[in-house]
């Protein structure tokens, strides 16, 4: 099953998009987040991609009690990530009505944690891996991690992990199309689930990301606010 995931980021409670994750180049949407949940739902969203910008820069939830009231105001599947990185704030978010947690930091920061998160939660735990010129980068994308995408997602297989979503952060915000290659790429060297994102900006983009073994869907973010794409017809597109 292919999945179009659409996306609401999160900044100072606001509903925003950046360009290649700089908190000094945002745009808002829209005030109030439910607001935007409750129509991609109304337009068939089967999942929604929830980020707290404010949290992941932070290093821990601020967003949260916006985001718990989400999920209970709408019946598509939630996923979260931004700042979530102690075993507290996992439960607490799968406490909540959320579906999905992601976890990017606390691969290179604290992988016990990691490690806890997949035993205890199995399929609920998302590893997110966000990539800029094929090395891997955290804290809400302001920190260097000098760590090869690649060898990350092998490692990410081996601990048992069934999910991952990685970002192109060079083609994030920037409606240039996604980097099919790294995806194919990823897909010829590891057998896991990737989500892609960043740069999805067409309903051709999502073909030709179907096209690739191993992508299970795809995070659609400034597309949409944009109208760039249709929801309702990128929906369609799932199989």
């Amino acid at each position: 099953m292919f999945t179009v995931i659409p996306a609401i980021d999160i900044l100072n409670g606001k509903c925003v998009r950046l360009i290649k994750g700089d908190y000094t180049k945002e745009t808002i949407y829209n005030d109030n987040p439910l607001e935007i949940a409750q129509q991609w739902e109304k337009m068939g969203a089967k999942r929604i991609h929830i980020v707290d910008l404010d949290g992941a820069k932070a290093g821990k939830p601020i967003n949260q009690n916006i985001i718990k009231n989400i999920a209970k105001k709408v019946s598509c599947q939630i996923e979260v990530g931004g700042g979530i990185r102690s075993f507290e704030s996992i439960k607490g978010y799968l406490a909540s009505d959320i579906d999905y947690v992601i976890l990017g930091s606390i691969i290179f920061k604290d992988l016990p944690l990691f490690h806890s998160a997949l035993t205890n939660f199995g399929n609920k735990i998302i590893a997110g891996v966000d990539l800029e010129n094929g090395f891997a980068k955290a804290s809400g994308w302001l920190e260097n991690t000098k760590k090869d995408g690649l060898t990350i997602i092998k490692q990410l297989k081996k601990f048992g992990t069934s999910s991952v979503i990685c970002t192109d952060i060079a083609k994030d915000g920037m409606l240039v199309g996604p980097n099919l290659k790294l995806y194919q790429d990823l897909s010829k060297s590891v057998d896991l689930e990737i989500i892609a994102s960043g740069g999805i900006s067409s309903l051709k983009d999502i073909k030709n990301l179907q096209k690739i073994k191993n992508i299970s869907g795809c995070i659609i973010g400034k597309a949409l606010y944009e109208n760039k794409i249709d929801l309702v017809e990128a929906l369609k597109l799932q199989k």
